[in-house]
């Protein structure tokens, strides 16, 4: 068996702090790397695979982002929890935020 990965979209480098909540209570987290179709990021909280969260960051300190996703997977490592969430149920002005996001780490010009 292949142990190669399947992915939508690359992933793009993105280092920035994210608030992450359920509608009850607000976790922190490290956004690891964002694409097209989610972000890979870890926490010391613990996060339930399956559920949708939201998760609020500034993508350096000019567009400020408040997205939807589900939690898809988890692993540890070296303490920490890392997660892959994939973005779902957001509205036409988030999706777009989060275009030009990638198109830039692309290095690309915005549509």
């Amino acid at each position: 068996m292949d142990n190669v990965e399947k992915r939508k979209h690359a992933r793009h480098i993105l280092v920035s702090p994210v608030r992450i909540s359920d509608g009850e209570k607000e976790k922190q987290g490290l956004i690891r790397n964002v694409s097209f179709s989610g972000i890979g990021f870890e926490s010391y909280e613990i996060f339930a695979i399956g559920k949708k969260y939201r998760f609020a960051f500034t993508t350096g300190g000019f567009v400020k982002i408040s997205a939807l996703a589900e939690i898809k997977w988890s692993s540890e490592a070296f303490g920490k929890r890392l997660y892959g969430a994939e973005f779902a149920g957001n509205g036409f002005l988030t999706s777009i935020k989060i275009i030009l996001l990638v198109r830039r780490l692309e290095g690309k010009r915005p549509l």
